[in-house]
């Protein structure tokens, strides 16, 4: 029993091993083909050619119109921020963060002990 458990796995291990060569194999075929089809492509003059210049006019044109869509949207997001603001004055400026009444930002020295190297205070007592 312990036999066959044996020569299963040793099968196993020379199958991935064979699966492995193979793909190294595929790999390193079309690795080649990609190489040798790109030095044709980039040496042939015939292959060159066929590819159109670029309109440096036409460049321009798109660049130009995409700019301006872009400061169109630009805008509109300020118009929207700015509608935002003007309600929010006009509600009388509630803060944005509702809370129980007290700022974190104002609520003084925290009780809690510091545990920070440069706070000069450890919660441990010597």
């Amino acid at each position: 029993m312990e036999n066959q458990q044996t020569n299963r796995v040793s099968h196993l291990y020379e199958l991935a091993a064979k699966l492995g060569r193979l793909g190294a194999m595929r790999l390193l075929e079309a690795q080649k083909g990609f190489l040798e089809h790109l030095q044709k492509t980039l040496t042939d003059p015939a292959l060159v050619a066929m590819v159109p210049p670029e309109n440096p006019w036409q460049s321009w044109s798109s660049y130009v119109t995409d700019a301006w869509q872009r400061g169109v949207l630009f805008l509109d997001i300020l118009r929207e921020r700015g509608n935002i603001y003007i309600e929010h004055v006009k509600e009388g400026s509630p803060p944005f963060w509702p809370s129980s009444g007290r700022s974190s930002w104002t609520a003084g020295p925290s009780t809690a002990p510091s545990t920070t190297p440069w706070s000069g205070s450890s919660p441990r007592k010597a």
